[in-house]
């Protein structure tokens, strides 16, 4: 971690420590989301090349991540045409968990079926630190603790 004060830059590639030699790597979308891309090694990947690689999952991040220093930027590089293009996420009542709504900004959206809601992931802003353990746990081949704590609550478990 670097204590250099990062600013957002749409485009931008971040390297992502995992561990004490490898690295996962994201891509700043519009504030405050990142692309994670499929891809753990050393640390020397070129931006260009990480952005290239497939997508794992889309999240809203919290500001600290990169404004502290914790990801350092390593470069900009274009989007994929896929990145260009905001994603639909669920909002879930928690006192009337049959009231579903799925939207673009994690405010309002339309009424949807539990059905479909399991589609999408909740609208929630990440810590990093949760980030980090998500890559290591996809990495690793594991579920992880933190989106499975974010699923989709079924009304009926509520009974």
């Amino acid at each position: 971690m670097t204590n250099k004060k990062q600013q957002w830059k749409r485009g931008a590639v971040v390297r992502i420590a995992l561990s004490n030699t490898l690295f996962g790597y994201g891509q700043m979308l519009d504030a405050p989301e990142y692309a994670f891309f499929d891809l753990c090694d050393a640390g020397a990947s070129a931006p260009a090349g990480v952005a290239a690689r497939p997508v794992i999952f889309r999240l809203w991040v919290m500001r600290y991540a990169h404004g502290s220093g914790r990801w350092q930027k390593i470069g900009i590089a274009p989007l994929q045409p896929m990145l260009e293009a905001p994603v639909l996420r669920f909002n879930q009542d928690p006192l009337k968990p049959e009231h579903i709504e799925l939207g673009y900004d994690g405010t309002s959206g339309r009424l949807v079926t539990p059905e479909e809601a399991m589609l999408y992931e909740r609208a929630a802003v990440w810590e990093p630190e949760h980030v980090e353990d998500r890559l290591r746990d996809y990495f690793d081949g594991k579920p992880n603790k933190w989106e499975e704590s974010l699923r989709l609550r079924r009304p009926e478990q509520d009974i």
